[in-house]
């Protein structure tokens, strides 16, 4: 089966279970193409666990696409914060102190806000 039309089967499986749940595509390893196509049939929510590879394919589909949601699900290294904070809109991988000061100094000296999942 090909990666649309296990998404495609994907899709209709979850909205069958509950219409407020959201799937995250993990694009990780996928090439731009593969994510355009997903992008114009209307999903926006992304999932990456490099921000080395997020970075270099994202900046572009997202200002093409400004409805994207990306999400680093991949556990987050302090000195990587900054890019991670510039790309992602959800970061789920929030296990430390340090990350959390980090990125709340981001947030108070870039005027933007993300979202956080915090592991304890």
């Amino acid at each position: 089966m090909n990666i649309i039309q296990n998404y495609i089967n994907i899709k209709n499986e979850i909205k069958q279970i509950s219409e407020k749940t959201k799937l995250i595509v993990v694009s990780k390893s996928q090439n731009v193409q593969k994510i355009k196509f997903l992008l114009d049939s209307g999903h926006y929510d992304f999932g990456e666990n490099k921000v080395q590879e997020a970075k270099q394919k994202w900046p572009l589909l997202i200002k093409n696409y400004n409805n994207v949601n990306l999400h680093l699900i991949g556990k987050l290294q302090s000195n990587k914060a900054k890019d991670a904070f510039n790309i992602f809109n959800f970061i789920h991988t929030l296990d430390n102190d340090k990350l959390a000061k980090i990125l709340a100094n981001l947030e108070n000296s870039n005027n933007k806000k993300a979202n956080y999942f915090i592991q304890v």
